[in-house]
């Protein structure tokens, strides 16, 4: 069994530039955190949340979606690359329909 990493370097590239963008979505929510009467709260953030402007409720929301996608992406990348560990041989064609898969997902997030 051998797994060949040039197949899905442009996968796993794509997982991990999902996964900085979910970062990138942290951003916005601790801006409005920070800008409240009490600054950031740690200790609560869920009751905080609660009390953000409307901006602020929305970048949490955009964050849980975000993240949600984040995870059906990643699961259905790891899942097509060790299948192939597990003796299922992967032809040229499902590569490259998994790599546009990938870059349309992309795309369509951001």
């Amino acid at each position: 069994m051998s797994f060949q990493t040039n197949h899905y370097t442009l996968q796993f590239a794509i997982v991990f530039a999902m996964f900085l963008l979910w970062l990138m979505t942290l951003i916005p929510i601790r801006i409005a955190q920070s800008r409240m009467l009490g600054g950031l709260d740690n200790r609560n953030p869920r009751e905080q949340y609660q009390e953000l402007p409307e901006w602020g409720q929305r970048a949490i929301g955009v964050n849980n979606n975000t993240f949600e996608a984040f995870c059906f992406l990643s699961v259905a990348v790891f899942t097509q690359a060790f299948s192939e560990l597990l003796g299922n041989p992967q032809t040229e064609n499902v590569v490259r329909a998994v790599d546009a898969f990938c870059i349309i997902f992309l795309v369509l997030r951001l």
